[in-house]
């Protein structure tokens, strides 16, 4: 996507296809292990596994496709470590070390 270099200086990076002279380029950052499964190409709606597809408009932005991973909550044995929180802490850092655990259990540098 290109962006307007002074809008996206300023924050915003939407697209604006009137943008003439110099623009940024805006890549999303996707940092993940996983392979996509398929590409899908906005413009047309079209999803191929074949990421040059004959079918896909020409010039078109083509977006990976990935699987969803399935959720990793927290064990009983991680709740009971979290209890004791509850009693000795506040709110706010037990809530803290729930989120911190479910990120830590849910990142893309799990096995």
């Amino acid at each position: 996507m290109i962006a307007n270099k002074e809008c996206y200086e300023r924050g915003c990076a939407c697209y604006d296809s009137r943008v003439d002279g110099e623009g940024i380029e805006v890549v999303a950052k996707h940092e993940t292990t996983m392979k996509p499964i398929a590409w899908y190409d906005p413009t047309n709606g079209t999803v191929s596994t074949d990421k040059d597809s004959h079918l896909f408009t020409p010039l078109g932005q083509v977006l990976p496709l990935y699987t969803q991973r399935t959720w990793v909550g927290l064990t009983n044995e991680e709740r009971n470590e979290f209890l004791h929180l509850t009693i000795t802490h506040s709110a706010i850092d037990f809530a803290k070390a729930c989120e911190a655990k479910l990120k830590e259990k849910n990142s893309d540098h799990r096995n």
